[in-house]
């Protein structure tokens, strides 16, 4: 993977990154926001490495915030229930899909594949779909070509983060696995970390911190943007 990185032309590469903020950016078009959660504890199927080798298990998760967008005239299936796919899952703030198995990332709505989900989702529980994908977790991120990493700088800010709120990491390097951070469930059993480690209302608050390094909100990327075009 990192050497296929390095083999690829800078220019290009940003090409490619400001084609993909293009492709998000027009996604939004025709979306209307329905509502927002906070950063939460959620139950997730994840892989974590244990005495007896990896193995799938159930563990408390906290999640980055989510804003849930509607599309369409008509999101209502029927009285009380959403259509299912007519629901997008973004990060709160940002233009950047859900980063999850089967969820689309340029349009932040579920791609089915083999998992079932629902098709009527109930009004008052719109997250319900992608909280049925954490349940029955795969890390096939060849559906909806989930992706997220961060940088060296980015990655060293969340190390330092967590050593000094004293969260021991117990999976591995998170500096190793920057670039790919879904790929064994890397953020996912971090946040189980600091969920198993911290009281509930202080694991919430090291995670708010973590995904604010890692996710930059919409209005930071659109600086970045203008500032990449002023250079050209």
């Amino acid at each position: 993977m990192l050497k296929r990185e390095k083999e690829v032309p800078k220019d290009l590469l940003t090409y490619l990154e400001q084609k993909q903020r293009q492709v998000q950016a027009a996604s939004f078009d025709g979306l209307h926001h329905f509502v927002s959660y906070p950063e939460r504890e959620v139950k997730m199927k994840i892989v974590r490495n244990t005495p007896e080798g990896f193995q799938d298990g159930f563990y408390s998760v906290i999640i980055p915030a989510v804003d849930v967008f509607t599309r369409g005239k008509s999101p209502l299936l029927r009285p009380g229930f959403l259509k299912r796919d007519a629901l997008s899952f973004f990060v709160s703030s940002t233009k950047e899909a859900f980063p999850f198995g089967h969820v689309y990332r340029s349009s932040g709505s579920i791609c089915l594949g083999s998992l079932f989900v629902p098709s009527a989702v109930p009004e008052y529980a719109p997250a319900m779909p992608l909280e049925t994908l954490f349940l029955s977790n795969d890390r096939n991120l060849n559906h909806g070509d989930g992706h997220l990493s961060v940088n060296e700088t980015e990655a060293r800010a969340v190390v330092q983060l967590l050593s000094d709120a004293g969260v021991r990491l117990s999976q591995g390097s998170f500096m190793e696995e920057k670039k790919n951070l879904l790929k064994n469930d890397v953020i996912w059993n971090l946040s189980a970390d600091v969920a198993e480690q911290k009281p509930l209302p202080e694991a919430l608050a090291v995670m708010a911190s973590v995904y604010a390094i890692i996710f930059k909100t919409a209005k930071e990327r659109a600086q970045e943007q203008d500032q990449e075009e002023k250079e050209e």
